[in-house]
């Protein structure tokens, strides 16, 4: 298997020290899911999935270290919306009436 070539750009993985060392997968294992990688999206997913389903069997596989892709080089920076101040909560196309 070929896992990501690490070019050691991401600076705020350079400042931490090692990891300790993980679990590594070995023979067959069948769970009802499998989440691929542990950027933000992969480790929301996984979350959602063990509060909704915590009784079910949740895998999550990351070939690198947690938020080292795209997830790490993005300055870190996690937003919970798309813009700020209030006039757009205003839209109505913006928001979801349940």
């Amino acid at each position: 298997m070929q896992l990501p070539n690490n070019a050691a750009t991401n600076g705020w993985y350079n400042v931490l020290p090692n990891p300790a060392p993980v679990r590594q997968l070995s023979g067959t294992i069948r769970v009802p899911y499998v989440v691929l990688g542990a950027g933000v999206t992969g480790l929301s997913a996984a979350r959602q999935l063990a509060t909704h389903l915590p009784e079910e069997q949740i895998v999550l596989i990351e070939a690198e270290r947690v938020g080292f892709g795209t997830s790490g080089r993005n300055s870190g920076f996690v937003l919970n919306s798309f813009f700020h101040g209030d006039e757009p909560l205003k839209n109505p196309e913006l928001l979801l009436e349940k």
